[in-house]
């Protein structure tokens, strides 16, 4: 089973994983995540937008990134700011990673069983049932 889970920074998605029935108390940080080490699996990625900006800068193309992390989702709780939303940056690179993760996050919407978005610390379910 794959769960999606997306809201802004700081609104509680860690701590609903946590609690969720699939969660095995591992937590990957994306901020420090390898290909490998996300390849292997890791029950939960925390912040995979920061997993997406460390690919980009490490010159992964769009379409390398997608390949990798959508091949490797089942049976994984995918947590992820939303980042894509706001002022378009003027950084052309800003506005890449925008933009990879947003076009990312609508394909791993579809391939999820369950999505998420929490805001405020409340939940509300976009496609699937809730897991207790």
């Amino acid at each position: 089973m794959t769960v999606l889970i997306i809201g802004g920074a700081y609104q509680g998605k860690l701590e609903y994983a946590k609690s969720l029935s699939i969660f095995d108390g591992t937590v990957a940080d994306g901020a420090e995540l390898g290909k490998a080490e996300y390849a292997d699996g890791p029950t939960c990625v925390n912040r995979l937008h920061l997993f997406i900006r460390r690919l980009l800068d490490e010159g992964l193309e769009s379409g390398e990134i997608s390949r990798l992390i959508l091949e490797n989702v089942s049976d994984r709780i995918i947590i992820c700011d939303d980042i894509c939303g706001g002022i378009v940056p003027i950084d052309k690179r800003e506005n890449h990673w925008r933009e990879t993760t947003g076009r990312l996050l609508c394909e791993l919407t579809e391939k999820a069983d369950i999505v998420l978005r929490i805001q405020c610390g409340i939940t509300r379910i976009l496609k699937g049932e809730a897991l207790c």
